[in-house]
């Protein structure tokens, strides 16, 4: 019996003060039910102080190039921009290279480094541009091929032609080391004061013209592999009038063409009497046999 009014005593005390504790809400006015409750519609500081208003910079490594086989390769990222103005660095890669080649990128973080392009074949170079907060990237490709030999001209070889023929001359000779196609460029060095002669397909390998007058015509031929052009060559075609087959009218023709052009007149003129006399002299000599 007085265990249990003991234990009645017991419970009787705990639960007043658990009603204590209850009313007091430690620290806070139970009334007040707003206290504790989030604003959802402010702003909730994450502690991120990232700068949402620059914008990337733009990497341009340049246009692609073709470059002959062990030639330094000069790339150039100048071209790169940032819409903020904000300064830039760079930073470049050979991101692909043949298997066998060895090449470096030789000051990689300038605007504009350089490497060898020591092998054929084809090296892909990469840029980095970066403006303190974002960077962007671009890539161009550099082909190496075997170094490109010069042209060979071959216009022919010398004539002598009839006054008022026509001329064909011939390049088909010309070659390129490299067996690239050709083409033909032909043009008149020289040609008689009188003539009006004009080249007919000059940019072909077989062009015309006709000998319009008497004298010598010097025709020039340079050929291109599209790379680099030949070193010119040029055929002197001399026109003639027609041999009749009389020695004696030919060599006076001759004779009186050489010294009108030096300015023998006189000299000329009485050449005029040659066949004349030549002819008196023939008959003459057969009068004595």
């Amino acid at each position: 019996m007085v265990r249990l009014l003991i234990c009645l005593l017991v419970v009787s005390c705990e639960s007043s003060g658990l009603d204590d504790l209850v009313e007091k809400d430690i620290g806070h006015d139970p009334d007040d039910t707003d206290s504790n409750i989030i604003d959802t519609d402010q702003p909730i500081d994450t502690g991120d102080d990232d700068d949402d208003d620059n914008n990337k910079p733009t990497a341009d490594a340049g246009p692609d190039q073709t470059v002959p086989k062990g030639s330094v390769v000069d790339l150039d990222g100048s071209a790169s921009t940032d819409p903020d103005g904000d300064d830039l660095s760079y930073n470049w890669i050979l991101l692909y290279r043949p298997a066998n080649s060895s090449a470096i990128m030789i000051n990689d973080t300038d605007v504009d480094p350089q490497f060898q392009a020591d092998v054929i074949g084809s090296f892909i170079a990469q840029l980095t541009v970066n403006d303190g907060d974002n960077s962007s990237t671009d890539t161009i490709e550099i082909v190496s091929e075997m170094p490109n030999d010069q042209p060979v001209a071959n216009a022919g070889t010398n004539r002598t032609v009839t006054l008022g023929n026509t001329v064909q001359l011939d390049g088909t000779s010309s070659f390129d080391p490299n067996n690239d196609p050709l083409t033909y460029q032909w043009t008149f060095v020289s040609k008689p004061g009188s003539s009006l002669a004009v080249l007919v397909g000059d940019t072909s390998p077989s062009p015309v013209f006709t000998a319009d007058a008497l004298g010598t015509f010097v025709v020039e031929l340079t050929v291109d592999d599209g790379k680099s052009s030949s070193y010119p060559d040029s055929i002197d075609i001399t026109s003639e009038e027609e041999d009749d087959g009389c020695f004696e009218c030919s060599f006076a023709r001759h004779e009186l063409r050489r010294r009108l052009s030096r300015g023998e007149l006189a000299s000329g003129i009485g050449l005029l009497w040659l066949p004349l006399g030549l002819l008196v002299w023939c008959r003459r000599s057969r009068r004595l046999l």
